[in-house]
């Protein structure tokens, strides 16, 4: 406990040899301290015979992909940033195995051999093209109702949340499912080089689930912080330098 307190955060529920001790989602800033993405079963030691893994000499980036037999939906690969010290992306490759000549990753899958990043077509993984997505949180005053109102994303292409949930507020006692919106590409005015766009309103308004007449009619979207997954369907370098919320107190 007394270690958790000075890096400013407190277990969820304290180690005690039976129960989990698992870390809160934010620290006592409101900045985002940890993520849970999915349970991966109990184990008596790392099971390394899941975990494949390579550094990238290039970019200075550990690529690890979790596999599950039992439940492949549960297959993730993630990479962390040495130089910043975190987790910087999630990747939608699966190899079988990895392996490493200088500076080139070397991909195996289905009995091939690929090698990474080494062409000028992005988000293409075994044969697969893929869109680019970035899931920001905003949770500045994380005590604070908001009424969530604009959008500005500073990037040299424009992006777009265009599914439902997609842009969501967690759950409250007065909203127990939460609120959740979209925007679509052309919600996106292109200002001087910045593209904004006004939040529409919650889709969850009328009946629970999502209702498109409620994008127009319904509440405001309200929460102590806000999800936004952004993407986009290019196949060259995108530039995303930041992302702006504009919000107003609830009252």
């Amino acid at each position: 406990m007394e270690s958790a307190a000075k890096g400013g955060f407190f277990p969820t529920t304290e180690f005690d040899g039976v129960h989990d001790a698992l870390f809160p989602h934010y620290d006592e800033k409101g900045n985002k301290f940890v993520e849970y993405i999915g349970d991966r079963g109990s184990h008596i030691d790392l099971p390394l015979d899941e975990i494949v893994k390579v550094f990238d000499e290039k970019y200075g980036l550990y690529i690890i992909t979790f596999t599950d037999s039992v439940t492949p939906a549960n297959n993730d690969t993630v990479a962390f940033h040495e130089a910043s010290n975190s987790w910087i992306s999630y990747y939608n490759f699966i190899p079988e195995m990895y392996s490493s000549f200088g500076e080139t990753v070397i991909l195996f899958k289905d009995g091939l051999l690929y090698t990474h990043a080494d062409n000028a077509t992005y988000c293409n993984f075994f044969g697969t093209q893929y869109a680019q997505e970035v899931h920001i949180v905003f949770n500045a005053g994380l005590d604070n109702m908001k009424v969530f109102k604009t959008i500005a994303v500073h990037s040299n292409k424009r992006w777009e949340a265009p599914d439902s949930g997609d842009i969501t507020t967690p759950a409250t006692i007065t909203y127990p499912a939460g609120m959740s919106s979209r925007l679509r590409a052309p919600h996106f005015l292109d200002i001087e080089g910045v593209f904004r766009a006004d939040f529409l309103q919650n889709e969850l308004t009328s009946s629970g689930s999502p209702v498109a007449r409620d994008l127009l009619e319904g509440e405001d979207l309200r929460g102590s912080a806000i999800r936004i997954n952004l993407k986009n369907s290019e196949t060259g370098i995108v530039v995303l330098n930041e992302v702006e919320v504009g919000f107003g107190l609830s009252v």
